[in-house]
């Protein structure tokens, strides 16, 4: 049997357990600064109207296709937000509790549908017009 200092013994106990702590904290800062923000306000309507849109021009395609490509449309639009849909419906959920912020975010995004709708009238009218 070896004769080891019981104090070197103890020094590597105290050195692994530090590496080992050391090691987990920054894990977990890397895990939460991959986390996403918080959704602004802006960045809501903006989804809701685009998801509104999406399901209107659905609505309008052959029901065949119309699943998939609302899937792959969705898909699309979120990627190219840089997150997810399932961010953007836990961003919903939160605002379940709020009913009325939740309310006047969704008044938001059909007033901006409403506003290019009423701009998609007046180019097409105006277009009319250039034409005669």
């Amino acid at each position: 049997m070896s004769n080891k200092n019981p104090s070197s013994l103890i020094d590597k106990i105290i050195f692994f357990t530090i590496v080992v702590v050391t090691t987990c904290i920054c894990a977990c800062d890397v895990n939460q600064s991959d986390k996403l923000k918080p959704l602004t306000e802006a960045q809501i309507v903006d989804g809701l109207v685009n998801l509104y849109s999406i399901d209107a021009k659905m609505a309008e395609a052959e029901t065949t296709y119309s699943d998939s490509l609302r899937a792959s449309y969705i898909k699309a639009y979120f990627e190219g937000k840089g997150y997810g849909k399932s961010f953007f419906d836990e961003s919903l959920i939160d605002l379940k509790n709020y009913p009325d912020s939740l309310n006047i975010l969704q008044s938001r995004a059909l007033d901006t549908i409403r506003v290019l709708i009423e701009r998609s009238y007046q180019l097409s009218a105006k277009s009319e017009d250039q034409v005669n």
